[in-house]
């Protein structure tokens, strides 16, 4: 008994024996209690194990972030472990890492992790945060300014805007570098608008009107409102347009020379779409008008001259020639046409002797000159043409004969006789 009281109990000892229940009072024995130091051990045993299963939960999730996220357990107040408890067990890492799945619970939100390094160990990661907004190079920026600034300087607008554009690229925020573009873009839109000006009045004072106009239009569209321009282009337009009538009319006095009437009366007629006032352009094509039908009225009886034969076309083709020699400044073609059918006119005007013969029992008629009669012989007076003479008897059949009559001919001599009966 002495032994037992004087052997210490160890906690082994105290977590096997049971206590042993006493039916009568057992007086009170206070237990003995355990050093503070043991109980400050197993508080941070506990921590150290929460952080460690902490980290490797976190690492899970930043591996596996369409894994639902496990619940966090309730918060539970430390309470001091008992006199008689031992410390916790060692956790399991793995069995701490594996989350559990519960539909009941809403999944924690994932912590901020890092974009690249959730990338590159998941790179379909969808749940990888976006990466920090990028901080524009500063010191590049105002470099490039300072660099289209001396180009300024230097008129070299090309390379400044270009430094301008490149410095905006970087940073699409610098107000500096934006107004230093807008101001880069005018100077050279200004730039443009001289060179358009100056090269179209250039063409103008060297009367190429439609190289001018063409420079002068560039101009208007950089600057719609500029009076200059404006001006300019009224003084090339009037210019051209006399340019045009002018070129016009040498075309028109050319084809009136070579007798082309139709091409002058075109020229004329182009002149007076232009300006319907010019008084020459007016007169060019009345004359053309009045020289084109001369001419087609010459070749209908030059064409035809056996219609000379009646008195009707004979009168006309004889006012004709009359009046074709009236006309002014002819030409060879005209004086030509008019000397062939004064010619024609005048030997149609000529008569030639006919001698006519038959039996005296023939009744003789000749076409455009009236009937004969009966006769042995019978002399005419025929002008220049084509006539038919017929022979008619009673219980006879009836003959016809053609002659020509051609201008200056010899005398004819034709004999008409019904001679076959019926």
């Amino acid at each position: 008994m002495n032994d037992l009281q004087d052997k210490p109990i160890s906690d082994q000892d105290v977590d096997v024996i049971a206590p042993i229940k006493f039916a009568g009072k057992i007086p009170q024995r206070s237990a003995p209690r355990r050093p503070i130091g043991m109980k400050a051990a197993g508080s941070t045993c506990a921590l150290i194990i929460l952080l460690i299963g902490g980290g490797l939960l976190l690492r899970s999730l930043s591996l596996h972030p369409e894994r639902s996220a496990p619940p966090r357990p309730p918060a539970v107040k430390p309470q001091p472990a008992p006199e008689t408890a031992l410390p916790p067990p060692p956790v399991d890492p793995t069995e701490s890492a594996v989350p559990t799945r519960r539909a009941e619970q809403k999944p924690a939100e994932p912590e901020p992790q890092d974009h690249g390094a959730a990338l590159l160990l998941d790179p379909q990661n969808r749940m990888a945060p976006d990466p920090p907004a990028r901080v524009p190079p500063i010191d590049a920026v105002r470099s490039l300014i300072a660099s289209g600034r001396e180009h300024e300087k230097n008129n070299d607008l090309s390379r400044a805007r270009a430094a301008y554009q490149e410095a905006l690229q970087l940073d699409p925020e610098s107000a500096q570098a934006r107004q230093a573009l807008d101001r880069v873009q005018d100077r050279l839109a200004a730039q443009r608008f001289r060179q358009h000006l100056s090269a179209g009045l250039t063409a103008y004072h060297h009367a190429n009107y439609p190289l001018a106009r063409t420079e002068l239009l560039q101009a208007q569209a950089l600057r719609p409102d500029a009076r200059e321009v404006r001006e300019a282009l009224a003084q090339v337009d009037a210019a051209g347009r006399l340019a045009r009538i002018e070129d016009l009319r040498g075309q028109a006095a050319a084809a009136e020379h070579s007798e082309d009437w139709r091409g002058a009366l075109a020229s004329y007629l182009a002149i007076l779409e232009i300006d319907d006032t010019i008084e020459f352009a007016v007169q060019g094509r009345n004359r053309c008008r009045e020289r084109m039908a001369l001419q087609k009225r010459l070749d209908f009886y030059l064409q035809k001259p056996s219609v000379l034969e009646f008195d009707a076309h004979l009168a006309q083709a004889s006012g004709l020639v009359a009046e074709a020699k009236k006309v002014e400044a002819k030409g060879r073609r005209l004086q030509s046409q008019v000397d062939q059918l004064a010619q024609l006119v005048a030997a149609a005007q000529v008569p030639v002797k006919i001698s006519l013969e038959s039996d005296g029992l023939t009744e003789i008629a000749v076409y455009k000159v009236g009937r004969l009669g009966r006769f042995t012989r019978r002399e005419l007076q025929l002008r220049p043409g084509t006539y038919t003479i017929v022979g008619a008897r009673n219980g006879y059949k009836d003959v016809r004969q053609q002659i020509v009559v051609t201008p200056g001919g010899p005398p004819l001599r034709v004999t008409i006789i019904c001679a076959e009966k019926i």
